[in-house]
């Protein structure tokens, strides 16, 4: 099995600008979807908030106005509406206010297990060619309710956009080959490269333009929560926001190894699909020729290849 090329950091780089071109027909559609991402996290805001109602001003019974630790802003307006009402009645509005957000946004807490999310996905295997349908037809939304599934059916249909788009730029471009270098490239090779390398072009499109926004929102909105919820220790606000370099210094080194692996699989993968186009092809000449056992074996030595390489990036 021939050795995959592995590309440079300058040569990622360069790879990761080609793909965010073919993103300007629906940069739009990539607005809006960051958008709705980023209001779909905005409700980590609201966490703590209606709890400390309720155990300030109904189980305690402190009035509304001599809290210790004051409200921010944004709920300040729904307290002043509280403001002398009966425990029965700001348990009925802060009821009602949860119920509201459920129906909207799903139930939200500060991790993954505690959070409705809107996502769906078929059955798949560990092999590249499995997942494929996966990642061309992904959608997901950090809410869940009613915003949620709007956001992963707009994420969806952006998959779907994005990855048509690919491929049908790169079939044009197969079939433009001159004849003689058509001819001597191997159309498994083609065929692995249109069906199940483009879908990843479309995870790394979502990565570029959302992480970087998402993920450092996300961190300073937790980060602020901490900071008004612990106003008299703001030590814990800054230690949540110290996991930022931690996680730079814990993931950045196998970065290399991993883009390294991914290649090799990649590659493994698309010879075992030249393997199983070419014995198709040809499988009148290998039966009349006694060939049957060595293309076999062929099929079997890349095969296991192909799924070794998976498995050493599985590892990683």
């Amino acid at each position: 099995m021939p050795r995959a090329r592995t590309l440079s950091d300058f040569g990622t780089v360069l790879v990761f600008g080609r793909a965010l071109r073919y993103v300007a027909p629906v940069w739009r559609r990539f607005a809006v979807k960051a958008l709705l991402t980023f209001v779909s996290l905005l409700p980590l805001l609201l966490f703590p908030w209606p709890l400390k109602i309720l155990i300030d001003h109904v189980i305690l019974g402190r009035p509304i106005g001599g809290e210790e630790t004051p409200y921010p802003g944004f709920i300040q307006p729904f307290i002043d509406l509280l403001a002398g009402a009966p425990p029965a009645e700001i348990v009925f509005w802060v009821s009602l206010v949860f119920f509201a957000l459920m129906f909207l946004v799903g139930g939200f807490g500060t991790s993954g297990p505690e959070r409705d999310i809107a996502q769906g996905t078929l059955g798949q295997g560990q092999d590249t060619a499995t997942q494929t349908e996966n990642q061309a037809n992904t959608g997901w939304s950090f809410a869940g309710g009613l915003f949620g599934l709007f956001e992963y059916r707009w994420t969806i249909r952006l998959s779907q956009a994005l990855n048509h788009h690919y491929r049908s730029r790169l079939f044009e471009r197969i079939q433009s080959l001159p004849m003689t270098t058509f001819d001597d490239e191997r159309i498994g090779d083609s065929m692995y490269r249109v069906m199940y390398d483009t879908p990843a072009i479309t995870n790394v499109a979502y990565q570029l333009l959302l992480t970087p926004v998402v993920a450092p929102l996300q961190i300073a909105l937790i980060a602020l929560v901490l900071a008004l919820a612990y106003e008299a220790h703001p030590t814990i606000a800054w230690l949540a926001l110290g996991f930022v370099p931690l996680t730079f210094a814990v993931t950045v080194p196998f970065a290399g190894a991993i883009r390294r692996r991914s290649e090799a699989s990649r590659g493994a993968g698309a010879t075992t699909a030249s393997t199983v186009e070419e014995g198709v092809t040809n499988v009148l000449a290998v039966q009349s020729l006694g060939g049957r056992a060595r293309e076999r074996e062929r099929f079997d030595r890349d095969s296991w290849g192909s799924f070794g390489a998976y498995r050493g990036l599985v590892r990683i």
